[in-house]
Parts: structure tokens; sequence; C-alpha cells
């Protein structure tokens, strides 16, 4: 045998007991799926406190930004799920793709806040300081406050199809899916057990859904820009006879010459003039 092949096998019979005797590597532990998200895990995240990194005190885009939030966010094993409606955006005049490529800046002095209260901070600074988000049932949508209006949600197509679902259940799922609040009154306990049964293939609205479900209970639906409440006829009535005594007793007060304080947004009864508004 030649030298250089003695030689060669020499080393390969040492290599050979080399791996023999080295211990198995152990394997690098699986990492625990994030938990999936939903409407209740959405409230809940955005409640939690996030630390502010130094750099953002400097101007830094967006996407990093969101960017951070998913990180520190799956660290605590859940998800940040997070979409930008780019049609309501692009309706508005601002270029889509660059909304994510837009420098945002954090206060210098606050080192730690809720994810919401960061979230609002991020979106104040796009353009037009147009930017809202809405929780959806499984991610948080990012858009315009136009396209966020309770008026304009109601009115927009919805598939369902709800099978002896009870009514308090089908108000949820109808919350849920649309990021619009639905309230109720506090009467209405009883009813909202009850089994309600609709489908929709698109080509009706969340108020037309909303209308069947109070046709069928006998509930008045009152919507205005700011709200969607569900309550009893009675109830309803009560306070439009509240309304109307309110507004004699002003129209006297003027005639006597006596200043008068019409209401404002927040002190209207159901919306409109006389609590008339949303009722189509």
């Amino acid at each position: 045998m030649r030298p250089r092949t003695f030689t060669a096998l020499a080393i390969l019979f040492l290599v050979a007991a080399v791996v023999r005797t080295q211990q198995p590597q152990p394997e690098a532990p699986k990492k625990k799926p994030l938990a999936p998200a939903t409407t209740a895990s959405l409230h809940k995240l955005l409640e939690m406190s996030i630390d502010v990194p130094e750099e953002f005190k400097q101007p830094v885009p967006l996407r990093l930004v969101l960017k951070y939030f998913s990180d520190a966010v799956g660290l605590r094993g859940m998800q940040f799920p997070i979409w930008i409606d780019q049609n309501a955006f692009k309706e508005e005049g601002a270029d889509p793709p660059d909304l994510l490529d837009t420098n945002v800046v954090f206060p210098a002095f606050l080192n730690k806040m809720p994810i919401a209260v960061a979230l609002r901070v991020a979106l104040s600074q796009m353009p037009g300081q147009n930017a809202t988000y809405l929780i959806r049932v499984d991610h948080i949508e990012v858009t315009t406050y136009k396209a966020a209006r309770v008026d304009v949600r109601l009115d927009e197509g919805i598939v369902v199809d709800f099978r002896g679902s009870s009514a308090g259940r089908v108000i949820e799922e109808l919350s849920e899916r649309t990021g619009v609040s639905i309230g109720t009154h506090a009467d209405l306990e009883e009813v909202l057990k009850k089994p309600f049964s609709l489908r929709s293939n698109g080509d009706m609205s969340l108020r037309g859904v909303l209308h069947c479900l109070a046709d069928t209970f006998g509930l008045r639906l009152v919507t205005d820009e700011h709200r969607v409440f569900l309550t009893s006829e009675d109830h309803y009535m009560e306070r439009l006879h509240a309304r109307l005594a309110e507004a004699k007793v002003r129209k006297e007060l003027a005639d006597l010459g006596e200043p008068v304080r019409y209401p404002s947004v927040g002190d209207r009864i159901y919306g409109g003039p006389l609590g008339l508004a949303g009722h189509k």
C-alpha cells in the first residue's frame, strides 16, 4: 500500500471514530404557535403597555413601527394582524403604497404607553391626519375617518346566515364583523335571548339586517352618524314625548325673552330633531 493511501485511510477511520463518539445535538425547541386573533384578544392586545424605543423619538417609517408592535406582541404569544384599507385612502387622494413609508415620531419624554395610544399617535401623522382604526373579528383595520363613519358602515352589504341564533349573539357577530358598535337598551334582556333567523347574500346592508331584527321583535332601530342603538318601541316613544315637552318649554321661555341654551350634539335624544333621525 502506498504511503499516501495509508494516510488517507487513517484519516477516514479517525473521522469516523470522532463522529461515533460525539453526542447527538438536541433539536431546537419548536416555537409555540401564536394564538389566533379574536375580537376579545384584540381588545386585550390594545390595552397592553409597550416600551417606546429611543430611536422612535426620531422620524421612523410606519412599517417599522408596526413591525415592532407585531414582534413585541408575538413575544407574549399573541398575533398583531393589521390591514390597511388602501381603497379608502385612495378615495381621499393618498397614495396607498407610500402609507407605510410615512415617517412618524413619538413624544420625547414618554417611554411606555398602551398599544392603542401608540397606534393612534402613529396614525395621527399619516397624510392629512385622516387615519383611524377599527377592530374587526380577526384583525385591526386601518382606514380613513370617512370610511369608518357609522352611517357609511351601515350601508355596506353583508353576507349572513343566521339559523336560530339568539338575537344577542346575532348583534355581537354583526358588530365583530363590521366594526360597528351596536348598543342595546337594558330592558331588552329577554328579547336578546330569543332566536332569530335570516340569510343575506350580500344584497342586504347591515342597516337592513338590523331593521329586520328590529321588526321581528317590535323594536326601534335608532341611528345617526355617532351610534347605532336598539330600544323598545315604548321606551322610544317615552323619550320622544319627553323631547317634545322639552321643545315646548324652550319655546315658551324664548317667547318670554328668557335665554335658552339649545342642546348640542351630545345632548340630543336619539340624534336628530325630536329624536326622529335614523329611523327610515
